[in-house]
């Protein structure tokens, strides 16, 4: 697929998907592997923090027996 010049990527591979909420379909650049947490934070940086609210507040995590020590 050819873009138009200001929303070309570097590379030669791009991640899709699609917004649960939205149904957009998202283009975005694919991160080698053994990419460095540097670039992992950069990307995260570009997401608003409204996309983030609440992220993972319903998750399950259990009972860590390290947090309840034995009496």
């Amino acid at each position: 697929m050819r873009l138009p010049a200001e929303f070309r990527f570097e590379g030669e591979e791009v991640e899709i998907r699609r917004d649960s909420e939205t149904g957009d379909v998202i283009l975005s650049q694919k991160l080698r592997q053994g990419a460095s947490w540097g670039e992992f934070f950069s990307r995260r940086e570009r997401i608003p923090s409204e996309k983030l609210e609440g992220f993972m507040e319903d998750r399950e995590q259990g009972i860590d027996e390290r947090d309840h020590p034995l009496a």
